[in-house]
């Protein structure tokens, strides 16, 4: 792990994954610290199935580096975590300047159900580029929020195909003012799979 060569100590990350032990956990925290990107994604990808506080800790740190790989490799690997801090961590992670970041985040959210989630998830709609939006609005299917179906409704408008779709498919079974008629409108959509997802 501490060989010169990033080669080398990459190909160490990935041999000791799924090794157990308490000191292979240790080596591979201290190499989140690593001066190359490519291996502290290594080290983050290999201690994403372990468990433990100090796990999380090292990972948590992670989600400000500053490489956008390292920090999407960060947020895969919390997702799911039921450790303290993990989940305002990841809520962090929806204003992250970078596109492939916010993305991992909205999915690494979810599954989490409570309202503060949601309410993320919920401003994505609003995110600047329409794969963000679109994820947003596919992961709050089923949920609940006062502001939740004005803000699907809004995304009905949208420029962009996907996010439209996904707007449709979340609203789908929903009540409430200007439901029914918002995906009525939508059959006449100009894309053929939009209007498919409203009848």
């Amino acid at each position: 792990l501490g060989d010169p060569d990033l080669s080398a100590r990459t190909a160490a990350l990935k041999a000791l994954a799924g090794r157990k032990g308490s000191d292979v956990t240790e080596g591979l925290l201290a190499r989140l610290g690593d001066q190359h990107w490519h291996a502290r994604t290594a080290a983050v990808e290999a201690l994403a199935a372990r468990k433990g506080p100090g796990v999380t800790e090292g990972l948590l740190a992670l989600l400000g580096d500053e490489d956008t790989f390292v920090r999407a490799a960060a947020v895969r690997a919390l997702a799911g975590r039921p450790d303290i801090g993990v989940i305002g961590g990841l809520l962090a992670c929806l204003g992250d300047p970078e596109l492939f970041v916010r993305a991992a985040a909205v999915r690494a959210l979810a599954s989490r159900e409570d309202l503060g989630v949601t309410a993320g998830l919920l401003d994505c709609l609003n995110d600047q580029h329409w794969a963000a939006r679109a994820s947003a609005a596919e992961m709050l299917t089923g949920r609940e929020h006062p502001g939740l179906t004005a803000g699907l409704l809004d995304c009905l408008g949208d420029p962009d195909l996907s996010v439209r779709a996904a707007a449709v498919g979340a609203l789908a079974g929903r009540e409430g003012p200007g439901v029914t008629e918002g995906l009525l409108d939508r059959l006449g959509d100009q894309l053929p799979s939009v209007r498919a997802a409203a009848v």
